[in-house]
């Protein structure tokens, strides 16, 4: 009899020890997803900010950009500005600056974007010049020692082009290297319009997680 009981109770026994440590361990799972869910919450409710390189896309060629969100958060909307500067011999030289406002769809890193925006440009090239054949012809005749180059029209060297994008986006809460790659529409005002790819590779500038007090 009383090794019976001893069996009891230690099968007893053995039983509380066990559901203590499994209420333990799921306990502690429980704090680390709550912790792991709030460190997610906590980046993803940080402005996004991310520094890239693009080629070809809205800067035509390339352009250097910086990009943000509007609101404290990865996704919705938000804007990018960047430069473009290229001089090649026998071409003259441009200098431009796309602007877009766009708008992020995604969680975890992962994005739809879309855009739309303008490149304004400044670009001068003394071939773009055209002689006024009209007028010079016209003046001649009252004096034949007229200079040429009073004839050539140098045209405006600013204008802008209408631009959109769409394509997806790779960008990681904690900051690090990120990645787009899609497709723009770029137009002029007159109507014309050029489908344009563009890839560009990138850093997300990196997010501090503000947690509180529990789940520290």
């Amino acid at each position: 009899m009383n090794q019976t009981l001893f069996k009891v109770a230690a099968t007893f026994l053995i039983v509380i020890i066990a559901q203590t440590a499994r209420a333990q361990s799921k306990k502690a799972d429980t704090s680390k997803k709550a912790k792991a869910d709030s460190v997610y919450k906590a980046l993803f409710n940080s402005r996004g900010k991310t520094l890239c390189l693009e080629l070809l896309g809205a800067g035509i060629y390339y352009s250097i950009n910086y990009d943000m969100r509007f609101a404290r958060k990865q996704n919705g909307l938000g804007a990018r500005a960047g430069v473009v500067y290229f001089k090649s011999q026998g071409e003259g030289e441009t200098f431009a600056i796309p602007v877009l406002i766009n708008y992020l769809i995604g969680k975890h890193s992962h994005y739809f974007e879309t855009g739309v925006g303008a490149l304004f440009y400044y670009h001068r090239n003394r071939y773009d010049e055209e002689f006024d054949s009209y007028r010079f012809e016209s003046d001649i005749i009252k004096n034949p020692n007229i200079d040429l180059g009073d004839y050539y029209i140098k045209p405006n060297p600013y204008g802008a082009y209408l631009t959109g994008s769409v394509g997806y986006r790779y960008q990681p809460l904690k900051g690090g290297i990120s990645f787009r790659l899609g497709t723009n529409i770029i137009s002029k005002f007159s109507g014309r319009s050029v489908l344009w790819p563009y890839l560009s590779i990138g850093y997300a500038l990196k997010n501090k997680a503000k947690l509180n007090n529990k789940t520290k």
